[in-house]
């Protein structure tokens, strides 16, 4: 609420005219202006000399977008969903990048811009927006890519959501680690350092890592999703867009900020101010201040002015450095110097790289391995299963076969032998690759750049005349530095004359006992501002002073340029850079394409891994199946085999019984029956035998015809 109402006082200050408002405002409770609203007219005309419409603006939206951080905290407090949260962040990284463009704009130099605008506005502010709005963005990235990075379909989005906050953070951390940068609050930078390693950093990695290993779905870039954003009826694809954030804040209404002007509804301060400081000398008070703050702000911009000539003037010369190139070769700029590093330390630099891709190599071969025994277990487990299957017949060996069960798994495996196999030629293309550019690649060692850099040498001939010169363009800097080193102190001097300089008690000691008020105010404000006269004196002389060393140096440095050849130290200070550049360059396109692969890696062999323990678990509960079948299976041909045993038993004794039944039958027949023997007994013998029994069986016909008597005829 209280970042709200000072949006609201900022913005009515904002739309006045030249403060007739304000004042007007309140004055409007007595017809005619007293002391009091006197005072207070001249403070309102002086605050708005410093505080324009646009840096009115900048304000609003600094405390409303402090007033939305507000409301996201106690929310994020509260547990409120990430829904929730996430909407709210968006509005917050919204108003703080407005916040940003508001001051960019004004602190870029931009000479229409008003000179109190960039005094009273710290540079800081910039960086820390900045900062700030890339934070909100990540915190509401990190929140709607929870449920994005789960689907096939939106994973791809949510991947490029997480690169680009994450190039957001780093481009806020770079800069606030510009030397020369007005530095954020710690704060602000650690909460930067945090989400980006905690939160953003992992949410990406994790992401990709399931994309590349599971999903394989594209991944737009920014503008692409920005545009399909645009063009979409149904859909949603950049859910972190501006209209769907949720701004809870807005500034006081005008209404209320004229109800707290109104002198009516307030205590009587202004008269007791006027009781004690009288009307005309505060008033002259407030003009001598007025003055001084424009004397003061004259020289300071001279001499700022001056400082700004004698850095460019020193640049188009490249002094100090090409100086400096005679004693010790001239070194890599912050800039190339700070990419280098970045490759060293993030990188780990050529050696690393190296390192890098016999990993790969190592890891694939794993892969390689691993995909293999895979394959060995499915196939013996299949074999297994098919030798079972025959012994036993699909009739009684009913188990579902095993290439009915493996079909998904045989899928996987030929997708992860195709992946292995492309990764492989990709690998071997990056091993040719780094091979073929080693040797531009060492350009970035320690070593290789102190052997190459560029160092001016003296001439051959003329050896005392190059002395000499060189000696002047040291001394021209040395009178440089001096002159720069006076105008700083002053700066400061005059700054500190400024914040101790009093009128008040003057002039009212001197303004109550003279008569006249103009007169006397004028004689009051001629002799303290006699103060600065020293100071102007000093700054003038000082720029005098600078203009002239700085001819004097030009003069200096054409000869020395010429007789140093200072040019062609140039363009090898150029060639070096350019190959540096070069080599950084191929590095990083190498180092994108290593980083790939093992990513690519470590989620493919994780993938095998939990592939391989699958297969192994399954064909261990398919042997032990195996196992019981076939025990079953071999007890019932067991008690089949026992109870085709008894059968036969039970046969062959049957049989022997009815062999041996019809032996004890043949005997007693044999025993009982009359066979005729080689002579025939008497014809009337032979009629007087007894009937042969009912049990009587005829001899076979071999010996009825060896001992039946022949015919008559015969």
């Amino acid at each position: 609420a209280a970042f709200q109402r000072a949006a609201g006082y900022f913005q009515f200050l904002g739309q006045c005219d030249d403060g007739k408002k304000v004042n007007e405002t309140m004055s409007a409770g007595s017809g005619e202006p007293t002391a009091a609203t006197a005072t207070a007219t001249t403070g309102i005309d002086r605050i708005e000399a410093d505080l324009s419409g646009k840096m009115a603006a900048i304000l609003v939206a600094l405390c409303l977008a402090q007033a939305q951080e507000s409301v996201f905290e106690a929310a994020k407090l509260s547990d409120k969903s990430n829904g929730v949260l996430a909407k709210l962040a968006i509005a917050c990284a919204d108003l703080y990048e407005e916040v940003h463009e508001k001051l960019s704009s004004s602190l870029r130099g931009n000479p229409k811009a008003p000179v109190t605008q960039e005094r009273y506005v710290p540079k800081m502010w910039a960086t820390t927006t900045f900062i700030k709005a890339a934070i909100f963005n990540a915190e509401a990235t990190a929140r709607v890519c929870e449920t994005l990075v789960n689907d096939e379909e939106t994973i791809g989005s949510a991947i490029t959501l997480l690169t680009r906050s994450k190039e957001r953070l780093e481009s806020a951390l770079r800069r606030a680690e510009i030397p020369t940068a007005p530095k954020p609050p710690k704060l602000v930078v650690e909460a930067a350092e945090n989400i980006l390693r905690d939160s953003i950093k992992f949410e990406l990695g994790k992401a990709v890592r399931d994309n590349e290993c599971v999903y394989m779905a594209k991944v737009p870039s920014y503008e692409a999703l920005q545009r399909l954003h645009d063009d979409a009826s149904e859909k949603v694809t950049n859910p972190l867009h501006s209209k769907f954030g949720a701004k809870m804040v807005k500034p006081t209404s005008g209404a209320d900020i004229e109800v707290f002007l109104d002198p009516s509804n307030k205590d009587d301060v202004s008269a007791l101010f006027a009781r004690i400081v009288p009307e005309d000398c505060a008033s002259s008070a407030s003009l001598y201040a007025d003055k001084v703050d424009r004397l003061v702000r004259e020289q300071l911009e001279q001499l700022a002015f001056a400082s700004d000539e004698a850095r460019v003037a020193l640049r188009e010369m490249e002094l100090p450095e090409t100086y400096n190139a005679l004693n010790r070769p001239i070194q890599l700029s912050e800039e190339l110097d700070a990419e280098v590093k970045f490759f060293r330390d993030q990188d780990g630099g050529i050696d690393a790289m190296r390192e890098t891709l016999s990993f790969s190599r190592d890891v694939s071969k794993h892969c390689e391995t691993e995909l293999e025994e895979i394959t060995s277990l499915l196939d013996i487990e299949m074999k297994a299963d098919g030798a079972a299957r025959n012994a036993y017949g699909s009739h009684k060996y009913r188990a579902l076969p095993s290439d009915a069960e493996t079909t998904r798994w045989r899928r996987d495996l030929e997708t992860f032998v195709n992946n292995s196999k492309l990764a492989a030629e990709s690998d071997e293309k990056l091993r040719s690759e780094f091979a073929r550019c080693e040797p531009i690649l060492q350009m970035t060692t320690s070593e290789s750049i102190a052997q190459n850099a560029p160092k001016l040498e003296p001439p051959m001939l003329l050896v005392e005349d190059a002395e000499s010169l060189a000696k002047e363009v040291r001394l021209g800097l040395e009178r440089i530095e001096r002159i720069g080193r006076e105008r700083e102190e002053i700066e400061d001097a005059m700054k500190a004359v400024k914040a101790s300089d009093d009128i008040l008690p003057t002039l009212v000691g001197k303004m109550k006992s003279s008569v006249d008020s103009q007169t006397a105010q004028g004689k009051i404000f001629s002799d303290e501002l006699g103060k600065y006269d020293e100071l102007i004196a000093a700054a003038q002389n000082n720029t005098f002073a600078q203009a002239d060393a700085l001819a004097e140096l030009r003069k200096s440095y054409i000869k020395f340029s010429d007789m140093y050849n200072v040019s062609s130290l140039r363009e090898k200070e150029i060639k070096r850079d350019n190959t540096l550049r070069e080599a950084l360059r191929i590095a990083a396109e190498l180092s994108r394409g290593i980083q790939q692969g093992v990513r690519f890696y470590g989620g493919f062999s994780d993938a095998i891994e939990s592939l391989k323990n699958e297969v192994k678990v399954w064909c261990e509960n398919r042997e032990n199946e195996r196992k019981r079948i076939v025990e079953r299976l071999r007890r019932e041909e067991e008690e089949e085999a026992e109870r085709a045993r008894m059968a036969e038993e039970v046969r062959i004794k049957t049989e022997q019984m009815r062999v041996q039944n019809e032996r004890s039958v043949a005997h007693a027949t044999v025993t009982t029956s009359y066979y005729p023997g080689s002579e025939y007994p008497a014809h009337h013998q032979l009629q007087q035998q007894p009937p042969p029994p009912s049990s009587y069986y005829p001899p076979p016909p071999q010996q009825q015809q060896q001992h039946y008597p022949p015919t008559q005829s015969s």
